[in-house]
């Protein structure tokens, strides 16, 4: 079997789902906006290294925990509707579908909460979303398992195809700790 990686955030999407998901939910409810206040907290306490990456998603994320959970879907829906196809890197979006042509397995691996790529997954033509895993669990909102970044992600992979029979023929992403990913591709690329 033949596979591509995309990277979400600054790959497929050309900007950051959890801001711009929070700009556009503040805007829809400015009664909510005390969180913003939460999330430069948790902004402030991650850049000082008080808490990792996965405590900072759950805090940042925290105004879910207002939001019921098929509210939260449409929602999501709504803002993949304002943000694509304008925001999306047209020329992955053109090579995912000769990719699929060609019977390529077209995988998205990112670190982005789930819940927000399988949101768009359909539209972009995506076979597989491997990411970090953001349930409810007793009205809270947490990750699942660790945040799927640098060694997660290909530890992710290896759980879900067997790398021996299939090859990884093209990979992107945006960022240095994706190097692990990049380097089990036979071409890859950075943006």
């Amino acid at each position: 079997m033949k596979i591509a990686i995309y990277d979400f955030d600054g790959t497929l999407y050309r900007k950051k789902t959890m801001n711009e998901f929070s700009k556009f939910y503040f805007k829809k409810h400015p009664a909510k906006f005390i969180y913003i206040l939460i999330q430069f907290y948790a902004k402030f306490l991650y850049s000082i290294k008080l808490i990792g990456r996965k405590r900072f998603k759950e805090i940042y994320l925290s105004f879910f925990e207002k939001i019921k959970p098929a509210d939260l879907k449409d929602l999501i829906k709504e803002f993949w509707e304002r943000e694509y196809p304008v925001n999306f890197r047209s020329e992955l979006l053109r090579q995912i579908e000769k990719l699929r042509i060609q019977n390529v397995k077209i995988l998205c691996v990112s670190s982005t909460p789930e819940i927000f790529i399988k949101g768009i997954s359909n539209r972009i033509f995506l076979d597989k979303v491997i990411a970090t895993k953001f349930v409810q669990k007793e009205k809270k909102y947490v990750i699942e398992g660790e945040d799927c970044r640098g060694s997660e992600k290909i530890r992710r992979i290896k759980e879900e195809f067997d790398l021996n029979n299939s090859s990884v023929i093209v990979a992107y992403s945006d960022n240095l700790d994706d190097l692990p990913l990049i380097q089990m591709a036979k071409h890859s690329f950075m943006y």
